[in-house]
């Protein structure tokens, strides 16, 4: 299966048309992809184009418009995190003016000019009685490297031509089906540019030709262009976009006199704040009444020449240099009293890719909501309010990467535990619940620190598997957690062990700078903060050995995700006795006392991040910090950007 995190370059198709010959320019086809979220409804096919993985996907059936298009986008975002720029690749009614000669078989590329983003959504604004209808949704423009590369490729064209027809020829050569299903195009005087009071008479099925002539009496005159006339035109400009297919010629003109329209479709709009996206148009018809189904094939082949050869333009983007990065929302210090759509907002300014979300501020938010805080067991309740969050964080374009933190719930026996045992599994069904409502696939489960479980490595992969099992059932996977004040499995080669032994394809490693750090170099309980040994040397030996180990002995592929923090130098120590909830010493060390990494800290985190990336580990770097420390006068803004910046020092380090 092709793993969706090698995937940097997005290619949305409006219609199935467009889909089918995005298909057949792909050099490469890979296999289909790893199992994705169950709320990802999109219809995925994966491939190379040049030195680019694409991953090309298509509006849903009748359904291409801008909140098709905007949904598309977003879930395509979330399956495959590390796509840096997308192509949206359509078709669209044509508006040749006297400056601008387009005709059909033309594409339109939406490229920033005079004041315009590329695109804009005509019929998105205000209606004032007295004045013109004023137009206030402002639309991102595209991405500067595909622009450059539009640039770079107008400049190529104009030096040499284009060779887009014949790059047509050589897929209908290959790919005879499309030649027959009306790829090819079609003849020049089929190409005709009525006068806008010429109407096609309504409810007349007979073609243009037949209905409405060719007398030059009706028609806009317009001489050949070149004897390379077959070639498709490239115009860089402006995009309309809306919700209402423009079929009226006098609209049409006076939307190009205002704006200076290219062009006219419907999907665009929804795109172009969702993410780093090229609108490119093939031109099919004259958005007239003269509706030309004849050019709608070859218009988004010639939209998808183009959006390939572009691509040539466009360097290789390498996986390795983009990681995807996540904080956990319960890592904002709890003094500054934030709501969570405000840590969500200052999470994704700050740079961030995705979010650990934890169960309390699922609570919290819960009784934001209603003015009551949901009980921990009412799961339906909980999955309402995690349907709310997933609506939060589409909104922003963040990933949900995974819930957490779940706990206790492996190694109670049969026949001793049964109560315990049932009470595990049904929490497991009610987080799923959650889970589902909230587009999640990942669960994090920390290794027990219950007293009374099995302490047998096979009991407590027996039960992983099992809620694996469970899982399966969605496409959910576990993260497993070595807690280093867990009853039996502390470190992270203890929970290797159990992931090996529950022998699921779903159940990874959730590996963690400070429970590493801090149960093998670091100790709360120490005058010094370090663990017992014979001597410095001796320490650093060892801690250098185990990951050394780690390295040479995890697959990539098998660590989901890796958390980062540091921990503070207790002074003084903490008493080596469990507190009066039953906490132990390093548990409480987790609870407050975890600052960001490269600000106080002293644990050897860069070390630990150095041996995961050594692995071939490029998935998500996640910031989970518990800083008690830090006080209510904290500005979240900059202290979401400062772990930002912490992260970027600690890649730079290990490479």
């Amino acid at each position: 299966m092709s793993n969706p995190l090698n995937y940097t370059i997005g290619w949305i198709c409006a219609t199935e048309t467009g889909f089918i010959t995005a298909q057949a320019f792909l050099d490469k086809t890979h296999p289909r992809h790893s199992p994705l979220s169950k709320i990802d409804t999109n219809t995925y096919v994966l491939g190379s184009m040049g030195n680019h993985s694409v991953v090309i996907t298509v509006l849903p059936p009748g359904k291409a418009d801008a909140v098709n298009a905007a949904r598309t986008g977003t879930l395509l975002r979330r399956s495959f995190v590390n796509v840096e720029v997308t192509l949206f690749i359509g078709t669209a009614g044509g508006a040749p003016t006297r400056k601008n000669d387009i005709r059909l078989g033309d594409v339109v590329v939406s490229v920033p000019d005079h004041g315009h983003t590329g695109v804009f959504q005509w019929d998105f604004g205000k209606a004032i009685q007295g004045q013109p209808f004023l137009n206030t949704r402002v639309l991102k423009p595209p991405p500067e490297i595909l622009l450059q590369a539009a640039s770079e490729l107008e400049a190529k064209y104009k030096k040499t031509g284009s060779q887009l027809q014949q790059y047509i020829d050589t897929v209908l050569l290959t790919h005879p089906e499309l030649r027959k299903g009306g790829y090819e195009r079609p003849k020049n005087s089929s190409d005709r540019l009525y006068l806008p009071q010429v109407v096609h008479p309504a409810g007349d099925d007979f073609n243009c030709a037949e209905s409405c002539g060719s007398s030059p009496a009706k028609l806009i005159q317009r001489g050949p262009r070149s004897e390379r006339e077959s070639d498709p035109c490239i115009h860089h400009g402006l995009i309309a976009s809306g919700n209402t297919f423009i079929d009226r010629a006098k609209f049409r003109d006076e939307l190009v006199a205002k704006n200076g329209v290219l062009c006219f479709q419907k999907e665009a709009a929804g795109l172009m704040n969702t993410l780093p996206c090229m609108a490119i148009c093939g031109i099919s018809n004259y958005a007239d009444t003269h509706v030309n189904k004849e050019w709608e094939a070859y218009a988004a082949i010639a939209a998808t020449a183009y959006a390939k050869d572009i691509l040539q333009c466009v360097p290789p983007f390498h996986v390795a240099d983009r990681i995807p990065i996540s904080f956990a929302s319960c890592s904002i210090p709890m003094k500054i009293k934030a709501s969570l759509p405000d840590k969500l907002n200052a999470i994704r300014q700050a740079g961030f890719d995705g979010i650990e979300l934890s169960m309390p501020d699922i609570i919290s938010y819960g009784e934001l909501l209603s003015g009551s805080q949901p009980k921990e067991d009412d799961y339906d309740t909980l999955a309402d309010v995690g349907k709310q969050i997933k609506s939060l964080t589409d909104e922003l374009g963040l990933k949900i990467m995974m819930l957490q933190p779940f706990a206790n719930f492996e190694g109670w026996e049969k026949g001793t535990h049964d109560k315990e045992r049932q009470q595990a599994f049904d929490k497991a069904r009610g987080w799923m619940k959650i889970m589902d409502a909230a587009g999640i696939t990942l669960l994090q489960v920390g290794s027990s620190d219950s007293e009374g479980i099995s302490s047998s490595f096979d009991d407590l992969a027996s039960d992983l598997a099992e809620l694996a099992d469970l899982l399966a059932e969605k496409n959910y996977s576990i993260a497993y957690e070595n807690w280093c004040w867990a009853t039996h499995a502390p470190t992270w080669k203890d929970v290797w062990q159990i992931v090996q032994k529950t022998n699921r394809p779903n159940v990874g490693l959730c590996l963690d700078t400070f429970q590493t750090a801090g149960y093998e170099w670091g100790d709360p309980t120490t005058t010094d903060g370090l663990t017992v040994s014979s001597s410095s040397e001796e320490r650093q030996k060892r801690w250098e050995e185990s990951l050394k180990e780690l390295a040479a002995t995890v697959p990539a592929d098998k660590i989901y995700l890796l958390q980062i923090s540091d921990a503070y130098k207790m002074d003084p120590p903490i008493e080596d006795v469990k507190d009066q909830s039953g906490a132990r010493p390093r548990a409480r060390w987790s609870h407050d006392y975890r600052p960001l990494p490269c600000d106080g800290g002293y644990l050897p985190v860069q070390d630990m991040v150095a041996a995961v990336l050594k692995t071939g580990f490029r998935s998500w770097l996640s910031v989970e910090v518990f800083d008690g420390l830090e006080g209510e006068n904290t500005d979240m803004n900059e202290y979401t950007k400062e772990a930002v910046e912490s992260v970027k020092k600690l890649i730079n380090y290990s490479e």
